[in-house]
């Protein structure tokens, strides 16, 4: 696949869990992480979905998925 070896890291932001009492908005803040994509973790979890849900081989060669992963 072209892809592999390739290094890509994305911006994610992820709520702050919620302050109970607090009224200075610190609910509303975000924390910003570095995620890096990894292929191999992506492959062991597409594994288990094929395997948990029992899809045909083929399920990777349908338009839906196709277009999820590109």
């Amino acid at each position: 696949m072209w892809f592999i070896g390739i290094k890509k890291k994305t911006l994610v932001l992820e709520p702050k869990p919620k302050i109970v009492g607090s009224d200075k908005g610190e609910e509303d803040m975000v924390t910003i992480k570095v995620v890096s994509y990894n292929y191999d973790e992506c492959r062991k979890a597409l594994e288990k979905i094929i395997i948990l849900d029992e899809l045909p081989f083929n399920f990777v060669n349908n338009h839906g998925f196709k277009s999820f992963y590109q």
